[in-house]
């Protein structure tokens, strides 16, 4: 399993091919190098579709040469919504709860041991996990919640935590500790929920996305 972010971030990149091609490669790459390897996990900034809805709009009441959002808050919420939008558009597939298919949502540990450890508690961020399953490869959707907790370990255990234990051996017992117990409260909030893999903007927001780039605005993502 490999945990990847930022996939082709350069300028105009995401709206072309050349993202695709960029993410189809690196899949080639990692098959060759890795034998047993199974996909990707990416980690996302988690939006609200209502939210997206009335910044749209917004930016629709104003006059189309001269719409500006409201505020940096607003650009970056439709940037979450257009990042994960493209994500799914090669191939990833966003982790839900099948009953109400909303995102799970994960809580990433404080990623700055630096700070006071009675601080670590208030970084803590919400995130959405997305995976890229290995092309050409059957998936067994019975051991999607399987997948989830693989998921979850291997970004906030078997990486992130690893690596800052690593890095901060000053405070590495108390980090460990606080990695493990935030990937805890994760894992006991899903558990025993129906988890499926799918797509978060389906048909049924065909509208969200197609009134968005009617408005003409370039935001890179």
């Amino acid at each position: 399993m490999v945990y990847a972010n930022y996939i082709a971030v350069h300028e105009s990149w995401r709206s072309g091919d050349i993202a695709r091609a960029f993410a189809r490669k690196l899949e080639e790459i990692l098959r060759e190098i890795f034998e047993e390897y199974r996909g990707t996990v990416f980690e996302v900034e988690k939006f609200d579709k209502k939210r997206v809805e009335e910044i749209s709009n917004y930016l629709k009441s104003q006059q189309k040469e001269t719409r500006e959002f409201y505020s940096t808050e607003d650009r970056n919420e439709i940037r979450k919504f257009l990042r994960i939008s493209w994500y799914q558009t090669i191939g990833c597939k966003i982790f839900l709860h099948r009953g109400k298919k909303e995102p799970l949502v994960c809580r990433s540990p404080c990623l700055d041991p630096d700070l006071p450890v009675e601080n670590w508690g208030n970084e803590e961020e919400e995130y959405w996990l997305m995976w890229y399953n290995k092309q050409d490869d059957f998936q067994d959707f019975s051991r999607d919640e399987e997948l989830w907790n693989d998921a979850v370990r291997c970004v906030y255990i078997e990486i992130l935590a690893k690596s800052l234990v690593e890095s901060f051996p000053n405070v590495a017992e108390q980090y460990w500790k606080h990695a493990n117990a935030a990937v805890d409260r994760t894992l006991h909030a899903t558990d025993g929920q129906e988890i499926c893999l799918g797509r978060f903007l389906d048909r049924h927001d065909g509208t969200l996305l197609s009134e968005w780039y009617k408005l003409g605005i370039n935001v890179p993502i």
